[in-house]
């Protein structure tokens, strides 16, 4: 199974809101469970864990809204939701180099899916994959997780159909391998991004494109720009794996499930230390676990206040209060007023 980093960048998040906003949903519900607010999609380079992204993407198709959402989401993926690959790609030489540079820096937007590219002298397969963090498992049964991974997939074989654009002409997969049976591609119309060949009961998802058309090259091709973007990505890239602060590291494990507040003894296991070492770090930081924990649980408040429908009950019970006249109480001497007041004047 492939590893999975410990964390990602919240890009892959805009897309996903962009479709679900055709829908008129209420961006709210995706955001349960899985300590993500609001406020996370106005930080361009915001680090989230792999499960947060799972949990929202198992939000999103735990509420139906249609078979052909993880296409629409896929089709949804620009430039610039790729960040610097996304502009890389663009100055890329052929498409087997703009696949090439997604295998390489797309796990620091969705390290969920992977895939491998097979070459032989007339053809380039694409074999698709996903993997889930191990916590995934114990909250959803095994026929969920295989639809979560055909959803996740189809985003990413949506952005990869997609990518065409790229290319003057025709540029599209030559067949389109399906790991399930014909009825079920009734209910999800592949029809409207794909035209070729498909091939049903085939184990896994696979694209396969002729040989030539992946070695054209394309009308944006510029070798000094792809080499300057790169450097971009590679910046980008280390900056996941440089450790946090303590305080950004102890407010990442606050939030990582909304509504669970690990305790410092908790937190000091996942950081390695003891609670007493953390503690002095954190006072030397100029905070303290408890203040660090009456933040996060003052900006979910807010956000879920303003961003949400939820009744105060609810609201109080994610905050980590288990009375809503506690939750009240605290409110009111983060903000000076009532939470329902707040919710009025916002």
């Amino acid at each position: 199974m492939t590893t999975i980093p410990p964390c990602c960048y919240s890009h892959f998040i805009r897309p996903a809101l962009r479709a679900l906003e055709s829908h008129g949903v209420d961006i709210s519900e995706v955001l349960m469970h899985n300590g993500l607010s609001s406020s996370v999609f106005k930080k361009p380079y915001h680090k989230i864990s792999p499960l947060q992204l799972t949990q929202f993407f198992a939000n999103i198709l735990k509420l139906g809204i249609s078979p052909n959402l993880g296409l629409e989401i896929g089709q949804q993926i620009g430039l610039s939701d790729k960040s610097a690959l996304g502009h890389a790609q663009l100055s890329a030489q052929t498409m087997r180099h703009v696949m090439a540079l997604g295998q390489k820096y797309m796990p620091m937007f969705m390290p969920l899916v992977q895939w491998d590219m097979k070459i032989n002298q007339r053809e380039i397969q694409l074999y698709y994959s996903t993997s889930f963090p191990d916590e995934i498992y114990a909250h959803h049964d095994k026929g969920f997780l295989q639809n979560l991974e055909w959803f996740l997939t189809e985003i990413i074989l949506g952005m990869h159909i997609n990518q065409a654009s790229l290319v003057p002409g025709e540029l599209s997969p030559k067949l389109l391998d399906l790991p399930f049976p014909k009825s079920r591609n009734q209910k999800t119309d592949y029809r409207t991004i794909y035209q070729g060949d498909i091939a049903y009961d085939q184990g896994s998802y696979r694209l396969t494109y002729s040989m030539d058309i992946f070695d054209q090259t394309l009308p944006n091709y510029d070798q000094y720009m792809v080499d300057a973007i790169e450097q971009l990505c590679i910046k980008m890239r280390e900056g996941l794996n440089q450790e946090m602060n303590t305080q950004d590291e102890v407010e990442y494990h606050l939030n990582a499930r909304l509504g669970h507040y690990p305790g410092l003894e908790q937190i000091a296991a996942k950081m390695a230390v003891s609670p007493r070492a953390l503690r002095r770090r954190l006072q030397q930081s100029g905070s303290s676990y408890q203040k660090l924990l009456q933040q996060s649980k003052h900006r979910l408040a807010l956000d879920l206040l303003v961003n949400s429908d939820l009744d105060l009950a609810q609201v109080s019970k994610l905050c980590g209060f288990s009375e809503a006249r506690n939750f009240s109480s605290s409110f009111k001497r983060w903000q000076g007023c009532s939470p329902q007041d707040y919710r009025k004047r916002t």
